[in-house]
C-alpha cells in the first residue's frame, strides 16, 4: 500500500505493505482506533494508562531483546521491517550504517550513535552476532513440519482497520502473516516455548485478546477466519519451536474481555474523559491465601475469584458520575 495515511475508505479491506509506524499510530483520517495490546491496557491498568501510551509513544523503551525478536519477523515472514547491522567504520549511501567489521556490542560511542540513528529511521538494529543467531532461528524453524507448513502460503504483515458494529469504534489488527485459506498465524519469540507456559503469558501478555480481536476484524472485512495458531520459537540454542492455538474456554473469555474493552474505549471516548485509579480510599486485603493459612475469613470477592483485572463496570460507573458532576 503506498501512502502513509489510514482513510475512511480502507475500512473493512484487507492492507499489505501499511508500514508498521502507520499501523500503530492508529489513526484513519485523524479517528483513533483501538488494537488489541491498547485492550490490555485499559482492562490490565486504566483508561488513564492507555490514554498516556497513545498520546507519549516516546515513553516506550526500546528493548534489545524487543530488537532481536523484530528481526527474526523480518527474516522469517520476509516482512518489509527494515534491518540495520550495525558496523565499524564510514557510512556510505549504500552501506548507511558502516563498512567495516560488525559490531559486537553498543558500547563505542559510534555504534551508540549509528544505533539511534536507526531507531529514528524505525529500523531494527542489530549486532553481528545477532544476525547469526537469527539465521540459526529461521534454521530451526523449518525444521519443525507445522510451523513450516503454515508459513507456507500467505501473506505476511497484513493490516486491517474496520468499525466495530456494536459501538462505532475502528478496530485494528496487524497479522503476522495471514494464509489462503484465512487461517491468522502470530509468530512470537520469547524465553520458552514450552506450550504448557504459554496459557499463563496468553493471560498476562494479552494475548488470550488477541484472537478474538483479530478473528473479530478478519470477519468485518469479509472474510471467514478459519483459525489462529501461534507460533512459538526460543531466542537461545537450540531455538526450540512450538505450534499452539487457545482452546475453546480461553477464547470465551478472550471475547468476553474483548467486547468489555470496546464498549470502555467507546465510553470514554464519548466522555472525552479517561480516569485512572479510584479517587476515594479502596480498602485492601493481601492475598487470600495469606488469609485463608491463618485461617481468617474474607468475603472480598476480587479475592475469591482471583480476578486481577480492572474492574470495568467501576470505571463506567466513574464516567458517568464525573459526566453528572
Amino acid at each position: 500500500m503506498s501512502g502513509s495515511v489510514i482513510t475512511q475508505a480502507d475500512l473493512g479491506r484487507l492492507l499489505a505493505g501499511v508500514p508498521e509506524a502507520d499501523y500503530h499510530r492508529g489513526l484513519v483520517d485523524g479517528e483513533e482506533s483501538l488494537s488489541h495490546s491498547g485492550m490490555k491496557t485499559l482492562l490490565g491498568r486504566t483508561p488513564a494508562h492507555f490514554r498516556r501510551e497513545v498520546d507519549h509513544p516516546e515513553d516506550r523503551v526500546q528493548k534489545k531483546s524487543f530488537d532481536l525478536g523484530s528481526a527474526a519477523h523480518a527474516y522469517i515472514l520476509g516482512s518489509d521491517a527494515g534491518i540495520a547491522e550495525i558496523r565499524r567504520g564510514t557510512p556510505t549511501e549504500e552501506h548507511p550504517f558502516g563498512t567495516g567489521e560488525p559490531y559486537d556490542d553498543f558500547r563505542t560511542k559510534d555504534a551508540q550513535a549509528k544505533r539511534d540513528e536507526a531507531y529514528q529511521l524505525d529500523l531494527v538494529p542489530i549486532l553481528g552476532k545477532d544476525v547469526a543467531r537469527v539465521e540459526a532461528m529461521v534454521a530451526a524453524l523449518h525444521e519443525h513440519p507445522v510451523a513450516l507448513e503454515l508459513l507456507s502460503s500467505g501473506t505476511p504483515e497484513v493490516s486491517a482497520f474496520a468499525r466495530d458494529p456494536e459501538t462505532g469504534v475502528i478496530l485494528r489488527a496487524r497479522f503476522d502473516w495471514l494464509r489462503d485459506d484465512q487461517r491468522i498465524v502470530d509468530y512470537k519469540t520469547g524465553v520458552t516455548a514450552d506450550p504448557a507456559a504459554f496459557g499463563r503469558r496468553a493471560l498476562d501478555y494479552g494475548y488470550f485478546l488477541q484472537d478474538p480481536t483479530y478473528r473479530h476484524v478478519l470477519s468485518l472485512c469479509g472474510a471467514e477466519p478459519a483459525g489462529f495458531e501461534f507460533v512459538l520459537q526460543e531466542t537461545t540454542p537450540p531455538y526450540a519451536v512450538a505450534v499452539v492455538h487457545l482452546e475453546p474456554a480461553t477464547r470465551q473469555l478472550g471475547e468476553l474481555r474483548m467486547r468489555q474493552a470496546i464498549a470502555l474505549f467507546a465510553e470514554c471516548q464519548t466522555a472525552g474523559v479517561w480516569p485512572g485509579y479510584p479517587a476515594e480510599s479502596v480498602g485492601v486485603d493481601v492475598p487470600f491465601w495469606a488469609l485463608r493459612e491463618a485461617g481468617i475469613q474474607t468475603s472480598t470477592s476480587s479475592e475469591l475469584s482471583g480476578d486481577s483485572n480492572t474492574d470495568v463496570s467501576g470505571l463506567l460507573d466513574d464516567l458517568e458520575r464525573i459526566l453528572a458532576e
